[in-house]
């Protein structure tokens, strides 16, 4: 798997939110220099109510090969438990997923 379809397997990020309407945006990936297979994922949760709990999922689609790729291997904000409103940072280890 080359950087750009690990990029693109974790540039997707989605949120669901109890009763407030959520957004996700401002998505980056960073690869880890020197590549230790993981990279880092921020985003921005967007919310009408800013105590919201908004729960995040990254999930991906390789491009490439037409399959959606696992993205099962996180931690950070969001990773298993709720975030609320604002700049978030998860982190995907890929070689966990895919060795």
């Amino acid at each position: 798997m080359n950087l750009k379809q690990i990029i693109m397997a974790a540039a997707v990020v989605a949120a669901i939110g109890a009763e407030a309407a959520v957004a996700v945006s401002n998505v980056v990936c960073t690869q880890r220099y020197p590549w230790n297979g993981k990279v880092d994922i921020d985003y921005e949760v967007f919310a009408d109510d800013p105590a919201a709990d908004v729960w995040v999922y990254a999930t991906g689609f390789d491009k490439d090969a037409n399959v959606s790729m696992g993205v099962r291997a996180v931690t950070g904000d969001g990773a298993n438990a709720p975030v609320k409103p604002g700049k978030h940072r998860m982190t995907w280890d890929v070689t966990a997923d895919y060795p």
